[in-house]
């Protein structure tokens, strides 16, 4: 037998026989016999061409003739790197060994991994060189897949969006993700040692607790097939929620893998709603408003395919209160045992078909705000106003309804005692203006009659007197001027009379009495005042008469003190049964604090007079532009205004 050393390896060659080593010849100069494919051996002479070689050897590579005489570089076609070959044929020419692998082509079967050998030999005294070549096909590609399913897996590691740490009993590590590396910040010196424990020193000065955390682990490592999850806190404010699983092989643990996931976010919304819900629960429980949940037994369906008023017979048999709050039971004067489970049907018993009234409006709506009259606990009737609103499932089926509601009982009842005194006070303001108008009236005509009949017979005794002096000028003279006092006192008197109260408003009606009143503005003031009326009845009621033409010397009057205007439109006319006064000038306006201001009491007046007689008093200005005073009294048949 002859042997080789070559980089270590030792390859053994079948001994020749005796003739041969005697005789030696090419064709015989030794036979090599190895197992056959796919491993195959050839002796190479000085320049690496092929002496003899084994079947395999030509299986190897492929060849499709006896490889004997050819160089080793014909007969090796590499895909990958042909020079690779040419390089081994010159190192192996100078006495050099070669060993590589790399992908040939073989005509029958195409591509294959081929690893070769080679080295010189001392053979008989010739210089020769033995070849070993050996298809590693198989071998190539289950390295090659191998390396891809290390990078899927490690690419796997890398995507995830936990930090991943996978270690053997030992305490060694075997594999990490850069996610690990990162949710830890365990520098790369930690990271390359391969050593838990250099991991473990990294972040325990990062925990909140860190003889727990070491507590856990050490209770994992110790039983190999347990499995745990827990919550880390961290220093910084962080929380990473740990899982730990046995990695497993053949049956049996070969490891550990821990999975970190940083639950910071998702720990402080759980936090935020757990807070979230207390102060809900307590604005519940404590608000001043009565809360309540009414619940269906079973969901249904509300809408124009149902039966409505078969469902709302359900709805009031099977809604019942589930939650209240202490306000709620407040207004009821019950206690929170008396009004879980109870129906609408028993809440609103005293009053069910306005009730059910009500509540199908609702349940159309979805929603509704309402003040109802019902019934506390112990029967007294109570006043709410509330604020109540659907609730529907994922399939849009009612479930039941949120209710908000106050008692108003009180506020109604002020507000009732308010507007009886209002309108006490109004009665009472507006008997005073009766009472004033027909004072004024008699004033006027006692003035009118009695005082001006007394003035004319004066006037008159003294024009008897003055004829009987024509011969005493002196006396006539006196006389002369006590007739003119008294004529002067005569207009006075009838000035006086009519300020208390138009004669004409009597005698001629109200559109002879507001033309009379727009000719003696515009004479006194020297504004232009522009009269339109039209359809007034000459009959019109007192009431409304006297009404409309107090406004319209009150507004009148506010223009001359005030607008500093120039022209006056009155227009007065009956549409609709509703007899309506428009009085509008170009004057400075009045600002809305001015016309709510506690001193304008003529403004005050003129609203009570309207509201008195039933009718609205609307006042609009624009600074600069002007105002606008509209009256609106509806009439009753006959002409006399509506109250």
């Amino acid at each position: 037998m002859l042997t080789a050393g070559v980089h270590g390896r030792t390859v053994t060659l079948p001994a020749t026989s005796q003739a041969a080593q005697q005789h030696p010849r090419e064709d015989h100069l030794v036979a090599m016999s190895v197992n056959g494919p796919p491993v195959g051996l050839a002796l190479l002479d000085a320049d690496a061409r092929v002496l003899t070689a084994t079947s395999g050897f030509c299986s190897v590579l492929g060849c499709a003739s006896s490889p004997v005489g050819r160089t080793l570089d014909e007969l090796v076609v590499t895909l990958d790197e042909p020079a690779r070959v040419h390089a081994a044929v010159k190192e192996l020419r100078r006495g050099e060994a070669v060993d590589f692998e790399a992908w040939c082509w073989r005509a029958a079967d195409g591509a294959a991994a081929v690893s070769l050998l080679a080295a010189p030999l001392e053979l008989d005294t010739r210089a020769v060189a033995y070849c070993l070549v050996r298809d590693i096909t198989d071998q190539r590609l289950a390295a090659e897949e191998y390396s891809r399913a290390l990078s899927l897996h490690q690419a796997t590691l890398n995507s995830t969006a936990d930090g991943l740490l996978v270690v053997d009993p030992g305490g060694r590590v075997l594999s990490f993700n850069e996610r690990f590396l990162e949710m830890w910040r365990i520098p790369p010196a930690a990271a390359a040692s391969g050593r838990d424990a250099d991991l473990l020193d990294a972040v325990l000065y990062q925990l909140k607790d860190a003889p727990h955390f070491l507590r856990r682990v050490a209770e994992l490592y110790a039983d190999p097939e347990a499995s745990g999850r827990d919550e880390i806190s961290l220093r910084d404010g962080r929380v990473f929620e740990r899982y730990s699983q046995p990695q497993r092989h053949a049956g049996r643990s070969v490891g550990r893998v821990w999975s970190f996931r940083d639950i910071t976010a998702s720990h402080q919304a759980a936090e935020a709603l757990r807070e979230s819900q207390h102060l809900l629960e307590l604005f519940f429980s404590q608000s001043l408003d009565g809360f309540f949940f009414m619940m269906l037994d079973e969901p249904v369906l509300w809408n124009d395919t149902t039966d409505k008023e078969a469902t709302l017979d359900y709805v009031f048999a099977h809604e019942r209160i589930t939650k209240i709050n202490a306000a709620m039971l407040a207004q009821y004067a019950a206690r929170e045992d008396q009004m879980i489970g109870r129906t609408p049907a028993e809440l609103l018993a005293h009053d069910l078909p306005a009730a059910r009234l009500r509540w199908r409006e609702f349940l159309d709506a979805g929603h509704l705000h309402l003040e109802s009259e019902q019934r506390a606990f112990d029967g007294q009737p109570i006043t709410i106003e509330g604020d109540y609103i659907c609730l529907y499932d994922a399939e849009g089926r009612l479930i039941g309804h949120f209710g908000i509601q106050r008692d108003i009982t009180k506020r109604r009842q002020e507000e009732n005692e308010i507007l009886r005194s209002r309108q006490e006070l109004r009665d009472l303001t507006a008997r005073l203006q009766l009472v004033r108008e027909e004072e004024r009236t008699h004033i006027a005509r006692e003035v009118h009659d009695e005082l001006g009949q007394a003035l004319t017979g004066f006037k008159m005794d003294l024009a008897w007197v003055k004829s009987r002096l024509a011969d005493r000028p002196i006396l006539l003279e006196r006389v002369q001027s006590v007739i003119v006092r008294i004529e002067g006192a005569m207009d006075a008197v009838r000035r006086i009379a009519t300020d208390l109260r138009p004669s004409v408003l009597d005698d001629l009606g109200l559109e002879a009495a507001v033309e009379w009143q727009a000719q003696q503005f515009e004479r006194s003031t020297g504004v232009s005042a522009e009269l339109k009326v039209q359809g007034v009845h000459a009959e019109l009621g007192d009431l409304a008469a006297t009404t409309v033409f107090r406004i319209l010397q009150e507004s009148l009057t506010n223009v001359a003190r005030h607008a500093r205007a120039t022209q006056v439109h009155i227009t007065l006319h009956v549409a609709d049964s509703v007899l309506m006064l428009e009085v509008r000038d170009n004057g400075c306006g009045i600002s809305e604090a001015e016309m709510n201001s506690s001193r304008s009491l003529g403004l005050v007046g003129v609203r009570e007079r309207a509201i008195a007689c039933g009718g609205e008093l609307i006042i609009r200005s624009t600074p600069s532009l002007g105002t606008t005073v509209s009256l609106a009294i509806p009439l009753r048949r006959g002409g006399g205004a509506a109250t």
